[in-house]
């Protein structure tokens, strides 16, 4: 058994969006178009070793602080591209 101190910092979404100018536009008949870049739960500071303080449930019954067989959050990325016409 262990104790641990249970501070944390979770970054849980970075977006990023990058709109195309519209010199770029003109020529191929768009209003407006743009890029963004998503990052979901990449980034944990924590003391707490190999375990996402978030997933630990405890055991059921309502008592805390008890990490047992926790699964660790998925971290995801993504693209997304907005146009107008």
């Amino acid at each position: 058994m262990a104790v641990y101190e249970t501070s944390y910092v979770k970054l849980r979404e970075v977006s990023l969006n990058f709109a195309l100018p519209k010199s770029l536009l003109t020529p191929i008949k768009l209003k407006a178009a743009s890029v963004s870049l998503i990052g979901r739960n990449f980034l944990l500071w924590s003391t707490l070793p190999n375990v996402d303080p978030e997933t630990s449930q405890g055991m059921g019954n309502g008592v805390s602080g008890f990490e047992y067989m926790s699964l660790p959050q998925t971290t995801s990325y993504g693209v997304t591209l907005n146009l107008t016409f």
